[in-house]
């Protein structure tokens, strides 16, 4: 059994965001190389990444689009989430703050610059709570002017190649998008999906027509589609997935389509032919995560190059180009860390279990080699519309080098499974998504090579939560418990939520009776398991008070805990100084109890 230290596990860059050139020579990435996430380009004919800009302490890039002349992108400080625009001309100067306002979000998309390139369209809140307004930036005099606004959530999509027409994305929900067209030309909004419709549009290049665009939809089907839609309400199926489709791309010519499609658990690349009308052979291509729901995109040049992020059980995350049907895709720079080999990192089983209603659930199984019996974790992930795939998870491979098991299931909720099972969880949030956590606990504890007595509960963000809700019903089952910015009040995590997703937040919670009853922080005298909370000191999302009010009730009751709280953090973790902190102290906790 190999024994590296935890930091080998990690020592890898981290990448975030993707845009490609308007003439799909060069590409734009966020990454972390030096321990902060700066943005760097990289010529696709070769040659070796530059880095773009030195942030300074505290700060990181987010989101990208090349717009004329230069590259727009996002920064954030210390975890706050309040994302401000800049604008880099070149790698000569420093980068020119574009924010109107330094107290509040500007979102901005990859394909969100005007054709012309110095039209940039971006989202800013409104006069309303809640309420998200498209702008348009002129990257020239730097003046911006509201364009689009109807009082709900908007985010700006794709631009129509003549650059006439804007797609706008209206957020109802989680699980209702709408979709408007704004006309540049004469400043008219007009509605091509119904408002408040139980349906997802999520916007995507459009064609070159400059009349009729690519949308990914659920509407009135199971899984997710691929359609055509046309500024007179015409609408084309032109593919049908097994799952939900998670990112899309397309190429200038209309010709070919490149899906992140969710396959039982993972996502895997699917190109589609349009003019033939069939999938291209994409079996080289490992599943694993090519998207994260929207953040990362898919870009497809004229050539048929296709470039996306890809991360596996086996590899990091990082740029890859596919070529051709049948190739495997082409790393754009390495990822692995510089001393673990990929034959020492251990490969996930898919497997699935039944829920106490019958429901059939699935996920990722990692045994540790050797005969065991092993002691062994139970993942929830965050979301709850989100999901655990079979990438690179260096935690992970670190327990399992330590003889330490992995559960990460896919509970009730999770995203990737089609409409009907994400909307299972809404408005129960500690119902049936616990009662699933708990289901999967026992059948981890039921296999053979598993120690029953010697599992832990571990959940990130809505995953504490129910790590947190098996923690204190079941007292009596786990050895160990780790809640990383999970909610333990869910009355005060609607009180506080941030004003752009407090709407949409407090429609998928739960009932007023249900927030007190399910909230874990009412229960905390039954949790007996040691506990590791950790706490990011700006997270906008869960506010630092719920833990603090948490571990006020472990230590009145006496329980045995660690508080670990992150000075320069907020709902996760964007150092990489960070990272090792937590999940070193994560592995004592587990460590200590667990071997105990």
């Amino acid at each position: 059994m190999f024994r590296h230290p935890l930091q080998h596990f990690f020592n890898h860059p981290r990448y975030r965001s993707l845009a490609l050139s308007p003439d799909g020579s060069t590409l734009a990435f966020v990454c972390d190389a030096d321990g902060r996430f700066d943005v760097f380009r990289q010529e696709l004919d070769g040659g070796p990444r530059r880095r773009l800009t030195q942030l300074t302490d505290q700060e990181d890039a987010g989101a990208l689009a090349f717009v004329s002349g230069g590259l727009a992108f996002s920064t954030d400080r210390a975890g706050c989430e309040l994302w401000q625009l800049q604008l880099l001309r070149d790698e000569a100067t420093a980068p020119r703050s574009l924010a109107t306002r330094s107290d509040t979000q500007h979102l901005i998309h990859p394909r969100a610059a005007h054709p012309g390139g110095e039209l940039l369209a971006f989202a800013a809140p409104g006069a309303a709570p809640g309420q998200m307004d498209v702008f348009l930036l002129d990257t020239k005099d730097f003046t911006s002017r509201s364009v689009a606004s109807t009082g709900a959530y908007l985010l700006p999509g794709t631009w129509s190649p003549d650059g006439r027409y804007l797609l706008i994305a209206e957020v109802s929900a989680i699980d209702q998008i709408a979709l408007l067209v704004l006309d540049s030309s004469t400043g008219v909004l007009t509605r091509v999906t119904p408002a408040n419709h139980d349906a997802v549009y999520i916007p995507g290049p459009w064609f070159p027509d400059g009349r009729s665009f690519l949308v990914a939809t659920d509407d009135g089907r199971k899984f997710g589609a691929l359609m055509r839609m046309t500024l007179a309400g015409g609408r084309t199926i032109l593919h049908e997935t097994v799952g939900d489709i998670a990112g899309l791309g397309m190429d200038a010519a209309g010709r070919r389509i490149a899906i992140a499609a969710e396959e039982d658990g993972a996502q895997r690349l699917r190109v589609l032919d349009l003019p033939e009308r069939r999938l291209l052979d994409t079996s080289a291509v490992a599943c694993g995560t090519l998207c994260d729901r929207w953040n990362d995109e898919l870009f497809v040049r004229e050539d048929g190059l296709t470039l996306f992020y890809l991360s596996t059980s086996q590899h990091p995350k990082q740029p890859m180009l596919w070529r051709a049907a049948g190739l495997p895709p082409e790393p754009l720079a390495p990822a692995m860390p510089a001393v673990v080999t990929q034959n020492e990192l251990i490969v996930p089983d898919n497997v699935h279990f039944e829920a106490d209603d019958g429901l059939r659930l699935q996920g990722w199984l990692y045994r540790p080699r050797g005969t065991g019996p092993f002691p062994c974790v139970l993942f929830l992930h965050g979301g709850p519309l989100a999901a655990v795939r079979p990438d690179y998870a260096p935690f992970t491979q670190y327990l399992l080098s330590r003889g330490i098991g992995f559960f990460a299931p896919n509970v009730r909720g999770s995203s990737g499974f089609g409409r009907s099972f994400a909307r299972l969880v809404h408005r129960d949030w500690g119902g049936a998504d616990v009662a699933d956590a708990r289901t999967a606990g026992r059948y981890m504890r039921s296999l053979p090579w598993v120690e029953s007595s010697r599992c832990a509960m571990m959940g990130v963000s809505y995953g504490g939560f129910l790590a947190l809700s098996c923690l204190w019903q079941e007292p009596q089952i786990w050895a160990a418990g780790i809640d990383l910015f999970g909610p333990v009040d869910l009355e005060r995590l609607l009180r506080n939520a941030p004003t752009n997703w407090a709407t949409a937040l407090a429609a998928s919670v739960g009932t007023d009776e249900q927030l007190r009853a399910r909230s874990p922080l009412h229960y905390a005298e039954k949790i007996t398991a040691p506990l590791l909370v950790v706490q990011g000191a700006n997270d906008p999302r869960v506010r630092i008070e719920q833990s603090e009010a948490l571990v006020d009730k472990l230590r009145q009751w006496n329980t045995p805990y660690e508080y670990l709280l992150l000075p320069n953090e907020g709902h996760g973790m964007a150092e990489r100084a960070s990272s090792l902190t937590v999940f070193e102290a994560a592995a004592r906790h587990l460590e200590r109890y667990l071997f105990a």
